[in-house]
């Protein structure tokens, strides 16, 4: 049996209506904030398209600039809100859409700690800001070191040199603020373990281990060579302990620490031929 059906095909001559989809934006309290809804939109026609406001937000206040949804939530408002807006292009055909808005506290500043290595007489730039969340790039130097040289570079790293006498660690403060409060401010310290060494990659590969012992009275250490003296070099890069070990049977030496004040020591050991080398960094607590 032969069955004749028939298809009827409309076709359509203008342009397509434009259809709005969802929008879904966390934002800060108080913090204005854009939404640029077309972005997810499918817009058939190649005129232009307005954007209105169906339905302001309940919790703050929204304006439309060109393409985008501005918002500001209300002071001190955490949680959701809503707005509906309208896409319509030249025809005003129009289609309609919700932006969803998860309103979250401003995320604070912090400034955290760094520890670098630098060799004498030398010069090296570090990024100070890998322990930093939510904080501008650049930071600002609190405090100027005494026994070594600080400057802040244009790509907010800092470039730290040092004379050729100063063994020890030195430490200085940088504070930087938030990209979203500038009263929202945090600090941290850079330790910089100057160190005898020829490159900073010698201080990356130790020929010493340091094991201090749960009680701080001793540490020991542990060479990959001999040694004839091994020194305890302070902050202020004072010898505060030296012991000579030129006739140990062993390359584990104990070194009692017990007189020591807490704070970061630099160990360095001096070798037969009377070079200096940097065995590690210790801190005492």
């Amino acid at each position: 049996n032969l069955i004749i059906d028939h298809l009827d095909i409309a076709m359509y001559t203008g342009d397509l209506p434009p259809i709005a989809n969802d929008d879904q934006q966390t934002v800060y309290s108080e913090i204005e904030d854009t939404v640029d809804v077309l972005v997810n939109d499918v817009l058939c026609s190649s005129g232009a398209y307005t954007v209105n406001l169906i339905t302001p937000p309940s919790s703050g206040s929204a304006s439309v600039s060109g393409s985008q949804v501005v918002y500001t939530s209300n002071p001190g408002y955490l949680g959701s809100d809503f707005i509906e807006y309208a896409v319509c292009d030249t025809a005003n055909q129009c289609d309609t859409a919700e932006i969803s808005l998860q309103v979250s506290s401003v995320p604070s500043c912090q400034a955290g700690d760094v520890s670098v290595n630098l060799c004498l007489d030398d010069v090296e730039v570090y990024d100070v800001g890998i322990n930093d969340a939510n904080c501008e790039l650049i930071p600002i130097l609190v405090d100027s070191p005494i026994n070594v040289v600080a400057q802040v570079l244009q790509d907010g790293k800092i470039a730290i040199s040092s004379n050729a006498t100063f063994i020890g660690t030195e430490v200085f403060t940088y504070a930087k603020c938030s990209t979203l409060d500038s009263s929202d401010c945090d600090t941290a310290e850079v330790y910089v373990n100057v160190v005898p060494c020829t490159s900073v990659e010698d201080v990356n590969s130790p020929i010493a281990y340091i094991y201090p012992n749960p009680g701080r009275e001793v540490i020991t250490i542990q060479s990959q060579k001999p040694l004839s003296v091994i020194q305890i070099i302070d902050h202020l890069g004072q010898v505060v302990y030296s012991k000579d070990v030129y006739h140990a049977v062993s390359f584990n030496h104990t070194l009692k620490t017990s007189n020591l004040a807490q704070g970061y020591y630099t160990i360095t050991g001096v070798i037969s031929q009377g070079q200096t080398l940097y065995l590690g960094t210790w801190l005492k607590w």
